[in-house]
């Protein structure tokens, strides 16, 4: 399983930042294509799809 992101630019103390917020999931089907199913829509059209990371800092899948 994938995780999708929704990304929003931002500023902050002049420099410019980007806030990741996960809104879907994603699954890679036979052929190499991805499926993916979002609960939310990123306003700023920019979507990431990426590998979770592991929650206990080793490597990722």
């Amino acid at each position: 399983m994938l995780i999708a992101y929704g990304l929003t630019k931002y500023t902050k103390d002049g420099e410019e930042k980007t806030k990741w917020t996960a809104i879907g999931s994603a699954w890679k089907n036979k052929d190499g294509s991805l499926s993916v199913e979002l609960e939310a829509m990123p306003v700023s059209g920019r979507l990431q799809i990426r590998e979770p990371k592991p929650k206990d800092g080793g490597p990722s899948r």
